[in-house]
């Protein structure tokens, strides 16, 4: 049984570059890393941007660049923008096999962040390989590689279960958990997405108790750590809100994808987990009749697919099917004709099959 990856993958990639230690060169580069790893993804952006216009006057300086990338990289992907994502990954891989080889500490976090990207874009397998890359590469590592391993990984749970392969996912991330247990940020971070991923591969196979309770521990930890209005919570809070929709807890999920919802519009506006918050707290109004109410939300998915992948791109033809089946719902029967007739041609296109078995039906 396979699933497509949850948006959680972008809070597990940012848990393992983390985790490996950004080196930086200048305060742009320091001033970046502190707001990344508070979740002041707007603040780091702008400050990586700034830092890559500096000159680079040494090797070291050169080679440090990589790491920059590589976090700006997973800022871009946090945003569904995996294109571009993906290349800035590669410009990073490329500096450092110029500048220091292929056991470079850098190296883990970019190959993690790789793996991350091509899970959105579907490459499962390719996936998988450069997280089990990464992997080794800490194994082998002197240094405490901890909270970089468990969030390895969960992306590589991630990458099973998308190849079918849940019960076997659940165990490596359910084996993996006490490698890391409330010690640092970094560290209650990554717990906090594995439990996070775990309730998503739980409420994939129908454990919907288990998975809830999965996803309110991910949110205690995020909470305790970032505190209530935090970036790192979106992720998690558009999950949820998708479990509660899917199992007719209608007012649960309203209230839920509302809160994903303001969070997200501090730095996360057009990112996956606020277009599946504004889908899910659609669907919650859907749920209970309140079509008007519920439409802008619709839209609002759709809107932020377009801006962020393009209007040609699966995650836009995937939100505009289940629009449509919202419009017939709704009783527009006419439109929602129109609205499937797009969205199963694009899919086709793409040679996806269709599925929105990963969302709410209702």
């Amino acid at each position: 049984m396979k699933f497509k990856p949850s948006r959680l993958v972008a809070a597990v990639a940012l848990t393992t570059v983390t985790a490996a230690g950004q080196a930086t060169f200048g305060p742009l580069a320091a001033q970046g890393d502190l707001a990344f790893s508070h979740g002041k993804f707007a603040d780091a952006e702008k400050a990586y941007v700034e830092a890559l216009k500096q000159p680079r006057e040494t090797p070291q300086a050169t080679s440090r660049e990589a790491a920059i990338l590589n976090s700006l990289a997973i800022i871009y992907s946090l945003k569904g923008r995996y294109a571009e994502s993906e290349s800035l990954c590669l410009r990073a891989l490329a500096i450092v096999d110029t500048t220091s080889g292929k056991t470079d500490t850098v190296l883990a976090s970019i190959l993690s962040a790789l793996g991350s990207v091509n899970l959105h874009l579907g490459k499962y397998s390719k996936a998988e390989q450069y997280i089990q890359w990464a992997i080794a590469l800490r194994k082998h590592d002197a240094r405490d590689q901890h909270t970089g391993l468990l969030a390895d990984y969960t992306l590589l749970g991630v990458a099973l279960c998308s190849q079918g392969k849940c019960r076997q996912a659940e165990q490596v991330i359910q084996q993996a958990l006490p490698l890391c247990e409330f010690g640092s940020i970094d560290c209650q971070n990554g717990s906090a997405a594995a439990r996070a991923t775990l309730a998503a591969i739980y409420a994939r196979r129908g454990r919907y108790r288990e998975a809830e309770e999965w996803y309110n521990e991910a949110l205690e930890i995020l909470e305790a750590a970032f505190g209530p209005s935090n970036s790192m919570l979106v992720p998690v809070l558009s999950d949820l809100s998708s479990l509660y929709a899917s199992r007719n807890r209608f007012s649960e999920a309203e209230v839920t994808g509302r809160r994903a919802l303001e969070i997200a519009a501090k730095d996360l506006l057009d990112s996956d987990a606020a277009a599946k918050a504004a889908l899910a707290t659609g669907q919650a109004l859907a749920g209970q009749h309140r079509f008007e109410a519920a439409a802008p939300f619709f839209k609002q998915s759709l809107a932020i697919h377009e801006r962020a992948q393009g209007p040609e791109s699966i995650q836009y033809a995937w939100a505009l099917q289940l629009y449509g089946r919202f419009l017939r719902k709704a009783k527009r029967p006419s439109e929602a004709s129109v609205i499937e007739t797009r969205a199963n041609a694009m899919l086709k296109q793409a040679g996806q099959k269709v599925d929105v078995s990963e969302f709410p039906k209702h």
